[in-house]
């Protein structure tokens, strides 16, 4: 999993942590401990900015909607590259 999310290119960074699930109707807590894949550093920030500081509950089918995929993207331009340019885009930039 850490080679097809590109953490050696330092494309996302995997992290512990813990997910908290009501159970019943007398609001028993169950943690549940995981790992999830989160935007590198170098610009996730800049990601968070332009989303509005908005996360998603789930990544479904709506947040989908703008993704490219590989195959439809420039072959000489690399992930993290793609990721500035969008940052960089009029349409990013003006969603915030």
């Amino acid at each position: 999993m850490d080679k097809l999310e590109g953490m050696s290119r330092n494309h996302y960074k995997r992290l512990a942590m813990e997910v908290v699930k009501k159970e019943g109707n007398n609001n028993n807590v169950v943690v549940i401990k995981a790992e999830g894949y989160f935007g590198h550093k170098s610009f996730v920030g800049e990601l968070w900015k332009n989303s509005g500081e908005k996360g998603l509950c789930e990544y479904d089918g709506e947040a989908a909607k703008g993704y490219v995929k590989r195959n439809d993207r420039p072959t000489n331009i690399g992930f993290v590259d793609m990721i500035w340019l969008f940052i960089n885009s009029p349409s990013c930039s003006s969603s915030s």
